[in-house]
């Protein structure tokens, strides 16, 4: 007997039980062979389900004499399962510094320019550049939307005797001004989402050198 035999019919609700449990590395290639699991994976409720299920992964760089050896980022993921670390080489510039991470992907600021970024997808290869943004302002933070499910990056610069913050879209590519405050989020260490909400620690600096010059 020739030819391939099709696999039974499976409830959407099978499938999504099944393919959520994957790796997200595994997903891409069943997405290559099983075609309709790409639109499947795109739906937001399917990231929601998958991401609650996945196993927390910790990505983190080597700074210093080890990143000078070469022009491009390698950046590592613990894999819990496996019980060791992964070492993936990003098409970053090594002048790129890892700063945070939402849904996986990874924001990546220039050292000296902290509004020039790129997003980069470490299973898919791919980046997205941001270099449009005007040199006053700092990238602080990167989160979904909820009303919209886009991908933002949180902006924020010195203004009057307030911190002035913005957003910008990734899909829209437009900056926003949502509000005012009077401090600052320290811009070396990355905010924390959760639950739909940025955390982040006051930069004391930021805000008493503010002051000085008003």
């Amino acid at each position: 007997m020739t030819g391939k035999r099709s696999l039974p019919h499976l409830p959407d609700e099978v499938l999504l039980n099944i393919f959520s449990r994957l790796p997200a590395d595994c997903l891409l290639q069943c997405r290559d062979i099983y075609r309709p699991l790409g639109n499947m994976i795109a739906n937001p409720s399917f990231v929601d389900v998958h991401f609650k299920r996945a196993t927390p992964v910790i990505a983190f760089c080597y700074e210093g004499a080890e990143k000078k050896m070469s022009n491009k980022g390698d950046v590592r993921f613990t894999d819990e399962v496996a019980k060791q670390i992964k070492t993936k080489r990003s098409t970053l510039s090594s002048k790129y510094v890892l700063y945070c991470s939402c849904n996986g992907f990874l924001l990546f600021r220039y050292k000296h320019l902290l509004h020039d970024i790129q997003i980069w997808n470490p299973i898919t290869q791919q980046k997205v550049e941001v270099h449009s943004l005007g040199s006053h302002y700092s990238a602080c933070g990167f989160f979904v939307h909820p009303p919209t499910m886009e991908y933002s990056v949180l902006l924020v610069h010195g203004a009057a005797n307030n911190f002035q913050y913005s957003v910008y879209g990734l899909m829209s590519e437009t900056v926003r001004p949502i509000k005012n405050f009077t401090h600052s989020p320290t811009k070396g260490k990355a905010p924390i989402f959760l639950d739909g909400i940025l955390h982040w620690m006051v930069d004391v600096s930021d805000y008493k050198r503010l002051h000085e010059e008003t």
